[in-house]
């Protein structure tokens, strides 16, 4: 952990370095000059990572596998993906409304924000993987319709 982060966490109260590592991934933190910035850069690319996830749930358009995971959720699984889905693009917005303009309280603020929110969040998330997982243990065979229309 560097000199900086440890003032900024006493200053704003933030989370501890080995709680950001594990959540963010932070091996090469010791690089930053910006702590802050660094840190909200990698929550922006955990969340947009599973923004993406449950994008290709929601809707799995052409991908097989998508396609193949989508129908391993049940009616009652597939209503709960919409509201976590806005969770999760809430917190995306909320993010990259912090990249246009650099304040170190707003940063500090951000990552409060995200940390409370992330609990719950990741809670709902292990099902939805779960459940996508899971769907790779059907009996089932991966229908492709691999017919051109052009």
């Amino acid at each position: 952990m560097s000199p900086d982060y440890d003032k900024l966490k006493k200053k704003h109260n933030l989370p501890s370095f080995e709680v950001l590592d594990q959540e963010l991934d932070l091996s090469d933190f010791e690089d930053t000059k910006n702590p802050l910035r660094f840190i909200v850069k990698r929550v922006g690319e955990r969340i947009e990572f599973f923004a993406d996830i449950l994008g290709s749930v929601l809707q799995p358009d052409s991908n097989p596998g998508s396609m193949y995971e989508a129908e391993g959720f049940s009616e009652a699984d597939r209503d709960k993906i919409p509201e976590l889905y806005k969770k999760v693009m809430h917190l995306h917005r909320e993010y990259l409304e912090q990249e246009l303009n650099y304040d170190e309280n707003a940063y500090a603020a951000f990552i409060l924000q995200f940390f409370k929110q992330w609990t719950e969040v990741k809670k709902d998330l292990a099902k939805v993987l779960a459940i996508m997982k899971k769907s790779w243990q059907r009996e089932n065979k991966l229908k492709l319709d691999l017919e051109y229309y052009g």
